[in-house]
């Protein structure tokens, strides 16, 4: 939050963020989906407490939408080379 969110929206009352201002901070953060969905996850968790307070009439998280998750294929071994760790333990 205080590194990418409250740079941009810091002084912007909660009422005047818009999904779309959301979305253009979104697709300007230089990481990677997940990194980038843990950051909207605290956005999503201080709008949907907002409108808990009744601060704001309508959650505009709910219009962002997470970004597709990244999957890693870790292969840190062979099939050749797990044989031959198996051979030798």
């Amino acid at each position: 939050m205080n590194k990418h969110i409250l740079p941009r929206f810091g002084n912007t009352p909660i009422n005047d963020i818009t999904s779309d201002d959301v979305d253009v901070i979104k697709m300007s953060l230089a990481c990677g989906n997940t990194r980038t969905n843990n950051i909207l996850s605290r956005m999503r968790g201080v709008f949907k407490l907002a409108k808990k307070k009744q601060i704001i009439q309508n959650n505009i998280m709910e219009l962002v939408e997470n970004l597709t998750r990244e999957v890693t294929v870790i292969n840190p071994l062979t099939m050749s080379e797990v044989s031959l760790f198996i051979n030798h333990t």
